[in-house]
């Protein structure tokens, strides 16, 4: 802070170094401290612009921070969940929760924090595995056998259910500050948020996931009674958000999800600032900065779930423009096709096929080459001796098995025919939704603060589909030129510039290697 000091004392009517010193107070001291620094600054600097701004971007700051504390019940549970933690020797380092929304907390950095730096370190009596939490229950005689091992998700859930029950439980503090409120998770939205989701692929997965939980639920419920007596709402309340904050890590050796306090509050991101090793000396988890890490920023760990389908399932949230969102594409045969009994004959396991697309750059000319040839068979019109010329194989994976893979064209008009047989099927999709892409852009940005989390993040998933299908319907127009260029004749291709991964794939490695057919 020496700089800034020597500013002021050049120039007292110059803001920049009173700026300088807040800001260092910010980062050495935290939030509290620039405050302060603010609050003493003569009259005349504190009502510079620039002052103002900077004072109430940290006012906001306070107001998030106090906001997770409105409730007096919620500021006794907290300081008990961290006096808990503290009597077994489990360290928090420079960090604070903060309030997002009325579903979401965050955990933020209260002063800078080095790369490497240590953050927390959790005892091992803290950690909750799956089979730690199944040997619980077998000590207190609940469980008595392996059958639910097929489920073991399931045995923290059901150990912290039981758990909450007991006031005298080792675990109370811990599940006194679980959220009492899951209706951010899909499973538990109402019929209204659900209309959001018309025509969104995650309409089925939300149904599988219901139907999951509740057979969870029903098999448990047989083995220990006092869990069909507690109701399937209840476990299905626990279960959710038990297996939402689980992360992957190694314990002595063994690669598991586990339970960590206070580690499980930081939200999950596809960037992550932190890094965790379990270490059998310390006999504990330590936490340190991958980076460093500036005061007042949102820590965050990696997630390896990738759509925001499964990210919604799993954690009630989503990521904005999510390039790993899905699309399903589920192609078969006509039996309309006057060559439908022909084409099964020859290509049976072509009944019907389903591929998911993302905007990635991963296995980029291998999911167009499975479409389209699909797309070239199932519009293909002409004698199958040709096509059997052609080099046409069958993905050798187990989990393949049956995918063709016909990676050349058939004919310059069997591939027009195909890829505007992609952009029916594209539009067709477009129908279905109750809006456009532009609409629901439009209203996420001028509708913020109007829109619910849940609204929000079904309008996020939406869109993160309909982007996917503007994607392939960038690719297939502009694919579609240099073919009906061949078309007319010509036997030269140029690339057109587009950032489009797919047509730059399409070119290089299909259109190309047709126009060496041709030579």
């Amino acid at each position: 802070m020496e700089g800034s000091n020597e500013l002021i004392k050049r120039n007292s009517e110059k803001v920049e170094g009173y700026i300088l010193n807040v800001k260092a107070n910010y980062e050495i001291n935290g939030l509290t401290k620039a405050i302060e620094v603010i609050e003493s600054l003569p009259p005349e600097i504190k009502a510079h612009d620039k002052i103002r701004k900077l004072e109430a971007k940290y006012e906001k700051e306070q107001e998030a921070d106090n906001k997770f504390f409105e409730d007096i019940s919620e500021i006794r549970s907290y300081e008990v969940f961290k006096d808990w933690l503290a009597a077994g020797s489990t360290m928090i380092g420079e960090m604070k929760l903060r309030y997002q929304t009325k579903n979401k907390i965050g955990v933020y950095a209260t002063r800078a924090i080095n790369k490497n730096e240590l953050l927390s370190y959790i005892s091992d009596e803290f950690i909750l595995t799956p089979m730690r939490a199944k040997a619980k229950l077998v000590e207190n005689e609940v469980i008595t056998n392996d059958k639910l091992d097929d489920i073991e998700h399931c045995y923290i859930p059901i150990f912290l259910l039981l758990e909450a029950q007991n006031p005298e439980s080792f675990w109370k503090p811990y599940i006194d500050i679980f959220p009492k409120d899951a209706s951010h998770f899909p499973i538990f939205y109402s019929e209204n948020e659900m209309r959001l989701l018309k025509g969104l692929l995650c309409l089925r997965n939300i149904q599988e996931r219901k139907v999951e939980i509740r057979n969870e639920y029903n098999r448990i419920a047989q083995e220990i009674p006092i869990i069909g007596k507690l109701g399937e709402r209840m476990f299905g309340h626990y279960r959710i958000l038990v297996t939402s904050r689980y992360i992957t890590t190694t314990i002595k050796s063994e690669r598991t999800n586990a339970l960590i306090p206070f580690l499980d509050m930081i939200n999950f991101d596809a960037k992550s600032q932190i890094d965790w090793n379990y270490e059998n000396k310390a006999e504990g988890l330590i936490v340190k900065a991958k980076e460093f890490i500036r005061c007042g920023t949102q820590l965050t760990k990696q997630c390896e779930i990738e759509s925001n389908i499964e990210y919604l399932l799993t954690y009630g949230s989503v990521l904005e423009d999510n390039v790993n969102d899905e699309l399903e594409f589920k192609i078969g045969l006509d039996r309309s096709d006057p060559l439908y009994r022909d084409k099964l004959h020859y290509l049976e396991p072509f009944r019907e096929f389903i591929l998911y697309f993302d905007r990635t750059k991963r296995f980029c000319y291998r999911k167009l080459s499975i479409l389209l040839s699909y797309l070239r068979l199932k519009v293909f019109n002409g004698p199958l001796n040709e096509v059997k010329k052609l080099k046409l194989s069958f993905l050798p994976r187990e989990e393949e098995r049956g995918i063709i893979n016909l990676g050349e064209l058939i004919s310059v008009e069997n591939e027009i025919a195909a890829l505007n047989k992609l952009l029916e099927i594209i539009k067709d999709k477009e129908e279905r939704y109750p809006t456009t892409l532009q609409q629901d852009e439009l209203r996420v940005t001028a509708d913020a603060n109007l829109l619910s989390d849940n609204q929000r993040n079904c309008m996020i998933l939406g869109m993160g589909e309909k982007k996917v299908l503007k994607y392939l319907t960038e690719f297939a127009d502009s694919a579609l030129g240099p073919v009906e260029v061949l078309q007319r004749g010509r036997r030269t291709v140029l690339k057109e510039n587009t950032d489009n991964e797919l047509y730059k794939v399409y070119i290089d490695h299909i259109l190309t290697r047709f126009l060496g057919r041709l030579v």
